[in-house]
């Protein structure tokens, strides 16, 4: 709960953490804040993407019409920074987890680390048309065994981004205390938190109500674990643009 100000200069950020905030860093951050240059954290950001709404569904079903010359279909272009995002983050799963015996020699390129073998082989056996939803789990994985952090974030940043972290959360807890990974236990813990949690709060202060903007119709076209229950979607009747 401390305040941090913050300075900009172009790719650089400056962060002034107050005493208490300061006291929890480890040590040796401690001892390089202190000293004349201060600490450098460098931060070493990954993409991935995955449409999972009535426009994907469009996308791959209609991809190939209207495109102009030079442009990529979208779902060519998603698997392009898909596999990119795969690569960067399996290099840096090597430098900071090394792995005893790697070769050197140029098939290391090849090498997929232990840390991404899932997601590698659900982004490379997976068709590009399907909702893969699986890429964004493990995505989650990869980056919670890595202590990383992660922005997960669709357009308006409230519904079907409530809906992936509600899904993530019931996941964590079956998977930290053992309470079952079934389907059925999923969607039911998750859609608790998605009638009773603060994602419906986020939900409130943008359009003024405590509901999705997903109606029952646009529901249909989601993921089965990432459509929100009935009491808390979008009236069909209300045609309102969702401007948030």
């Amino acid at each position: 709960n401390c305040e941090i100000d913050l300075e900009l200069r172009g790719r650089e950020v400056l962060l002034y953490i107050p005493q208490a905030g300061f006291r929890r860093l480890p040590e040796s951050l401690q001892k390089e804040v202190l000293s004349a240059q201060g600490a450098v954290v460098r931060f070493f950001p990954v993409l991935f993407t995955q449409g999972i709404d009535i426009q994907q569904t469009m996308v791959t079903t209609f991809g190939g019409d209207n495109i102009k010359k030079g442009q990529a279909k979208s779902v060519d272009l998603q698997n392009e920074v898909n596999t990119k995002g795969l690569r960067d983050l399996n290099e840096f799963c090597f430098q900071t987890r090394p792995i005893d015996h790697r070769e050197t020699s140029s098939s290391q390129r090849q090498a997929v680390h232990p840390l991404v073998h899932a997601l590698h082989s659900t982004i490379q056996e997976s068709s590009i048309s399907l909702k893969n939803v699986d890429l964004l789990k493990e995505v989650e994985r990869a980056c919670l065994l890595l202590g990383g952090c992660r922005v997960t974030f669709c357009k308006s940043g409230k519904d079907r981004t409530g809906m992936a972290l509600t899904l993530e959360q019931s996941r964590q807890l079956g998977e930290r205390f053992h309470c079952g990974l079934t389907q059925s236990r999923l969607l039911r813990d998750a859609n608790i938190m998605r009638v009773h949690g603060v994602r419906l709060l986020v939900a409130e202060k943008n359009i003024g109500k405590k509901v999705y903007s997903i109606n029952s119709l646009q529901a249909q076209f989601l993921p089965v674990l990432f459509r929100p229950p009935q009491q808390v979607c979008e009236d069909m009747n209300i045609m309102k643009k969702d401007l948030s």
